[in-house]
């Protein structure tokens, strides 16, 4: 059943804030507008508004990659207004890429929250990848069927909007943008199920990876810094969470803390854990990035 992508950004919206207890008042502002890109947030230290393209949304989603690439699309805008990038003055040249880094990375695990617990979101994608006359897919049948989309959108994402940046300082590389968005995936599986097995890591990429032929666009001489990319991603959102608050954003249910939690923790001990636990979730997508 065919729906516009108007329908998906509403449900996947209005699914995010349905995460948020009632008494948080947490709403998504958000417009629609006469954009060239499909979607962007504005905003500074008072707020933010996430702008949704008109032309876009008036588009029809005919098929579940159609849905998975604009999940990804909108799974970004929503972590940089959940953490409130907006508000955030660079003070180097890393700081645009770490934070359209982290993104790409929170980005993903919004984007499964949603699939994974979005009753909106996940209605329509069932419907999209329903056949007529055919029992309902089984779970591990849906799950197969939403990784295989999620990997062949993602190769859209690469060709459509990643590469045309690799010009502009302010995104990291297009190769980078798919392993932080792959990454960003296996913390979501980790987190939700405590840990992954080499089997399951292997599930998933072979998917996202390996059958869109995404692999082959990584160079091995790509390496990502780590004080410079994860140190600064880590400050950034220090500063932006504040000495007295729990939360970026406040008023996320208990339930989905560990999935999409904007809690970030200035305390030595923890900062390393930190760090380690984030390289361990970059290494799980099989490249050496240079740590």
């Amino acid at each position: 059943m065919e729906k516009l992508y108007e329908t998906l950004a509403k449900a996947a919206i209005e699914d995010f804030e349905s995460f948020f207890v009632p008494s948080s008042n947490f709403v998504i502002a958000f417009k629609v507008a006469n954009i060239h890109s499909p979607a962007k947030v504005v905003g500074n230290s008072e707020g933010s508004t996430v702008i949704l393209s008109h032309y876009m949304l008036q588009e029809r989603v005919q098929s579940v990659d159609d849905a998975m690439f604009f999940l990804i699309i909108i799974g970004h805008e929503l972590a940089h207004y959940v953490n409130k990038h907006l508000a955030h003055t660079d003070e180097s040249k890393i700081d645009s890429v770490a934070i359209e880094g982290w993104a790409d990375f929170f980005g993903a695990r919004i984007m499964f929250t949603l699939i994974t617990y979005g009753n909106q979101t996940q209605k329509i994608i069932d419907e999209l990848i329903a056949v007529p006359f055919i029992s309902p897919a089984s779970t591990s049948e849906r799950q197969d069927l939403i990784l295989r989309a999620y990997g062949r959108a993602l190769r859209r994402a690469y060709e459509s909007l990643y590469r045309p940046s690799d010009g502009s300082s302010k995104y990291p590389r297009s190769e980078i943008r798919v392993g932080t968005y792959t990454a960003g995936v296996s913390s979501f599986f980790y987190r939700l199920f405590g840990s992954i097995s080499e089997n399951w890591t292997f599930y998933v990429y072979r998917r996202l990876l390996f059958l869109t032929r995404l692999i082959e666009i990584y160079d091995e001489g790509t390496t990502i810094e780590p004080d410079s990319f994860f140190e600064r991603t880590r400050e950034i959102h220090v500063n932006l969470k504040g000495t007295n608050n729990v939360f970026i954003s406040s008023g996320l249910k208990q339930k989905y803390w560990n999935l999409i939690g904007t809690d970030y923790i200035d305390e030595p001990r923890h900062r390393e854990w930190v760090k380690e636990k984030l390289k361990k979730e970059f290494d799980e997508w099989d490249f050496k990035i240079g740590f």
